[in-house]
């Protein structure tokens, strides 16, 4: 099957089972991977935390980082 129509199909799916086959696809990688995965995100989480503590990056109180959030989801 085409990646296109695998998607198409997977995303006709109702929520819960899209979620469902997104963890058993997640927990597919192989452990080298997710741990690269894992490391690219440490080295994300760093990188912002230097660009806040330098004041190249604000912060924002967090319900309204979670009021962005909602908005965005919806």
């Amino acid at each position: 099957m085409q990646m296109e129509a695998l998607k198409a199909e997977a995303l006709r799916l109702p929520a819960a089972e899209r979620a469902q086959l997104a963890a058993e696809l997640l927990e597919s990688l192989d452990a080298r991977e997710a741990g690269d995965v894992e490391q690219l995100w440490a080295a994300e989480a760093e990188r912002r935390y230097q660009a806040y503590k330098s004041g190249q990056a604000r912060g924002i109180p967090w319900e309204e980082a979670m009021r962005e959030a909602k908005r965005r989801l919806t």
